[in-house]
């Protein structure tokens, strides 16, 4: 019986199908991945969905890499150059990046638990609906980073630039931003709770629809900050406690000293 085209076309398709599903699938390229692990530099590789779970990769070069949902759970990326690289719903826990070059990077929807990025420079990265726990940024550089529905819980931040960084939306639970630099910074709606923002510069941050909550205010400089009535550091029973703390008018208030 001779088949129609139409016919010959579905079972074609049927065909093509069923390979697919019951061959494995490597999203990355191997060839890049073994080039990785041989010569630790791979320049625009495609790592897609690469496992590199406790892999010792200090100082790689990874500039443009596609590493989108990659395992890189307990890595060692120490100083790593991740210049451009696409880190698209990756997972990092646990990973080293100390001191490691972020710049441009897309870390949207990544999972950054007990990451250690001190000193790390994540200047104009994306990190989008991450989610941050008991992680570390401390004297790391994340200017023009947009933190946009970020989670950071328990994170540490500590002397961290975060100069017009997008934060609009994100939950700060527990964090500590001591001396932190958030001048310029997008904190819209931000829900801050019991975190230590103890002498950090707010200068010009925008914080209409900002919560605070229990925070630490002391010595923070919040000159030229945009507030309105829902924001709990100027109205009403404050749990902030704001103590030689620069108020939008450049005054200095010393309300909560003795608490």
């Amino acid at each position: 019986m001779k088949l129609s085209t139409a016919s010959f076309f579905a079972r074609f398709v049927c065909l093509i199908l069923i390979i697919l599903v019951t061959s494995p699938i490597y999203a990355y390229d191997e060839l890049d991945l073994q080039k990785l692990l041989t010569t630790r530099i791979c320049n625009d590789c495609n790592l897609i969905q690469a496992n590199l779970d406790s892999k010792n990769l200090n100082d790689v070069s990874l500039l443009g890499a596609n590493l989108r949902k990659a395992n890189l759970v307990i890595a060692n990326l120490r100083g790593a150059e991740l210049i451009g690289a696409d880190l698209t719903g990756a997972d990092l826990t646990g990973v080293d990046l100390t001191g490691a070059d972020l710049t441009g990077a897309d870390l949207t929807g990544v999972t950054l638990s007990g990451a250690d990025l001190t000193g790390a420079t994540l200047w104009m990265s994306v990190l989008r609906n991450s989610s941050v726990r008991n992680a570390t940024f401390n004297y790391s550089n994340l200017k023009d980073a947009d933190l946009t529905g970020a989670n950071l819980i328990e994170v540490e931040l500590v002397s961290a630039t975060l100069n017009n960084a997008e934060l609009e939306g994100a939950k700060v639970w527990y964090a500590n931003f001591e001396n932190a630099d958030l001048g310029r910074a997008n904190l819209m709606g931000t829900e801050i709770y019991e975190s230590n923002l103890m002498g950090s510069n707010l200068k010009n941050a925008k914080l209409i629809g900002a919560t605070f909550y229990q925070s630490n205010l002391n010595g923070a400089d919040l000159t030229g900050t945009t507030l309105d009535e829902e924001a709990s550091p100027v109205q009403g029973q404050s749990t902030t406690r704001l103590c030689n703390t620069v108020m939008p008018d450049g005054e200095v208030t010393n309300k909560d000293c003795s608490r």
